[in-house]
């Protein structure tokens, strides 16, 4: 139903570590809904729902959709969504596009897109690259994973 991971936050040059909470439900096979809490947080200023569904398709092909949005009324009051499809040509390389956009209650909105991909060569090693295109600049990603 939930999980519990750590995240890091940066503050005037220290590390801060922060906890945070994810709980959520699967309605139906292949579609999962959730929220995540950090340490601190107040609901009534900060809340967010994100959706997930996978499509399986004919072989080893399937299709995942990713909803979300954020609501901030905190010191920088702003609204988030974004919207990413991943598709998956196997269960080992997968390609996708990624939209967010984030308005701010007193500027301008921003805009963000994404094209990524990955492959895994085990459930352990994976590597990845994106290209993000952002109102007023741009930026690549290449890396590469391991889980234990």
């Amino acid at each position: 139903m939930g999980s519990r991971t750590f995240t890091v936050d940066r503050d005037k040059g220290e590390w801060d570590y922060v906890g945070v909470a994810s709980a959520g439900i699967t309605p139906v096979t292949g579609w999962l809904i959730w929220s995540s809490f950090h340490e601190g947080q107040d609901v009534g200023d900060e809340w967010n729902i994100q959706s997930k569904y996978l499509w399986l398709l004919t072989g080893e092909q399937a299709l995942n959709i990713e909803l979300g949005y954020e609501e901030n009324d905190t010191e920088i009051s702003r609204s988030k969504y974004s919207l990413s499809a991943d598709y998956y040509f196997n269960e080992t390389l997968s390609l996708g596009v990624v939209h967010s956009a984030i308005d701010y209650d007193d500027a301008d909105s921003a805009e963000t897109n994404q094209v990524r991909i990955k492959k895994f060569f085990s459930e352990s090693i994976s590597v990845q690259a994106a290209y993000t295109d952002m109102e007023e600049e741009s930026s690549v990603l290449v890396g590469g994973s391991y889980r234990f």
